[in-house]
């Protein structure tokens, strides 16, 4: 009885490992993916003007006007306010 938990154990072993070198080829061990190094945080923190969150200014996404620099958390908040001002152009 013993003997057949054992080759189950066996066979699960080498199906994993198989499995692993199928879906990791380049031989990397880790579990986890690596993170970039993360940017410290400084200077002045800056308003979202599309969803209204503060984010440090050199983390931020940033856009240009005629006016000034705008300050974004992220290319989706700003692709979101320049959506609204293109249609805002418009009426």
């Amino acid at each position: 009885m013993i003997w057949r938990l054992v080759l189950v154990l066996l066979i699960l072993t080498v199906i994993r490992s198989i499995l692993v070198r199928f879906f990791n080829p380049s031989g990397q061990r880790s579990r986890v993916s690596p993170r970039p190094p993360a940017q410290p945080v400084s200077g002045r923190m800056v308003k979202d003007p599309q969803c209204g969150m503060y984010v440090a200014a050199n983390l931020a996404v940033s856009a240009r006007t005629r006016d000034a620099v705008l300050y974004f958390c992220s290319a989706e908040c700003r692709d979101q306010y320049a959506k609204a001002r293109l249609e805002e152009a418009k009426h």
